[in-house]
């Protein structure tokens, strides 16, 4: 199976794929020079960034006026899944306590 693949099952998007794996391989850098690699407009590639951040994948640092986005080892695609499993088994629990409430509630 390919990365991207793999990556498409964990729940990324494909721009916060190819962001992602851009990081990668540069560890650090603007959202103007992902942007310009990847010829994408750069709040395209900033909203990505954000909800990257967002998930714990990668994390951002301010120097100066501007903020550089680094990727951490790439290990954090397992502590991520294994928040994102826990996170499901709670979904579970709750939806497993709804159920006979919305039973109760459904016309027959």
């Amino acid at each position: 199976m390919t990365i991207q693949k793999t990556l498409l099952k964990l729940g990324l998007d494909y721009k916060q794929i190819e962001i992602f794996l851009i990081l990668n391989e540069l560890g650090q850098s603007t959202a103007g020079k992902i942007a310009k690699k990847l010829m994408l407009p750069k709040t395209t590639i900033l909203d990505r960034l954000y909800s990257l951040e967002e998930k714990g994948l990668i994390s951002k640092s301010k120097v100066k006026n501007s903020y550089i986005f680094i990727s951490p080892d790439p290990e954090i695609l397992e502590f991520y899944l294994i928040r994102e499993v826990k996170r499901l088994e709670s979904l579970k629990s709750q939806i497993g306590r709804i159920i006979p409430e919305l039973k109760a509630k459904r016309k027959t």
